[in-house]
């Protein structure tokens, strides 16, 4: 049904039921309007060596957690150090943008067990991480449990 709008235009109404299948009338319309079957970039990286590179180790995330909490560290200590002047508001900058930015990525790679090879090293930086995110909760831990209801 078409509701017109003082003939400015014409606006339709949407389908009670939308048709997501593959087959459905919705993806011929996509196809003849040029919105399927797109050519996909392809990275020029050979299969194999993108599957060396997306091995993962333990080394380099403990490198670099170890890096991350250092740092973290090193600007709390140096902040409490020039507590009192204003100078402390340099170190303090610091670490809050490593504390608020960083946590979150690391929290979101080691719930999917990708920041380390070993399972209890995720499961470890994901417990920390998880303290340090800062965001509203906004019902995600439910997710899951309201999926299965």
């Amino acid at each position: 049904m078409d509701l017109d709008h003082g003939g400015t235009g014409t606006l339709m109404r949407p389908p009670k039921i939308l048709d997501y299948s593959l087959t459905g009338e919705n993806a011929k319309r996509a196809v003849e309007l040029g919105l399927a079957e797109a050519d996909w970039y392809q990275c020029p990286v050979p299969r194999n060596e993108m599957r060396k590179l997306l091995e993962r180790r333990d080394g380099p995330a403990i490198r670099d957690t170890l890096i991350w909490f250092g740092l973290i560290l090193g600007f709390a200590a140096l902040t409490i150090l020039l507590w009192g002047s204003w100078w402390a508001v340099l170190p303090y900058l610091c670490y809050a943008a490593l504390y608020a930015s960083t946590s979150d990525s690391r929290w979101h790679e080691s719930s999917h067990g990708t920041a380390f090879k070993t399972d209890w090293m995720n499961n470890a930086l994901y417990e920390i991480a998880s303290f340090m995110v800062m965001r509203e909760f906004g019902g995600m831990a439910l997710e899951p449990y309201k999926a299965s209801q």
